[in-house]
């Protein structure tokens, strides 16, 4: 082999670690923007906010008896288990995700957007509303107009 042939896997190998370090890495920073936002939720959250099914939802709880404070905290593990709201959460993230790494990597959105999905997929398995999420994205994205 020659020592250009050699240098050229090198190079070739090095990319395709940095490139799978930044997936890694921006998987996780999608999920730990979820994770926040949810927190954030869990503790500020009150009835006012609520509307549609969340409202819905809430009274009831409330008729059930349960305690407003135990309600919003309910409330808000039920919408880090719903896939939509997931789906909403995670897929402008992924976008900007996607953005930030099209700047030093010469491959499609799609790609790289499927990637990143995939790896939140992988490390959220057992996650159903994000597994599900992930493939509600994924398949948007596949989707040829």
């Amino acid at each position: 082999m020659s020592i250009q042939k050699h240098n050229n896997e090198k190079r070739i190998k090095k990319i395709m670690k940095d490139f799978n370090d930044t997936i890694d890495n921006a998987a996780r920073e999608v999920v730990q923007y979820v994770e926040n936002v949810m927190d954030d939720l869990a503790s500020s959250l009150s009835f006012n906010d609520l509307d549609g099914k969340w409202k819905i939802r809430a009274d009831e709880l409330k008729k059930k008896g349960i305690r407003n404070r135990s309600i919003i905290e309910a409330i808000a593990e039920e919408m880090y288990e719903d896939k939509d709201v997931l789906y909403d959460l995670t897929g402008d993230q992924i976008y900007d995700q996607t953005t930030l790494i099209l700047r030093n990597f010469k491959l499609s959105r799609d790609e790289i957007e499927n990637k990143i999905a995939e790896k939140i997929k992988e490390t959220r398995r057992n996650h159903t509303a994000m597994v599900e999420a992930m493939n509600m994205l994924i398949n948007k994205w596949n989707e040829k107009p």
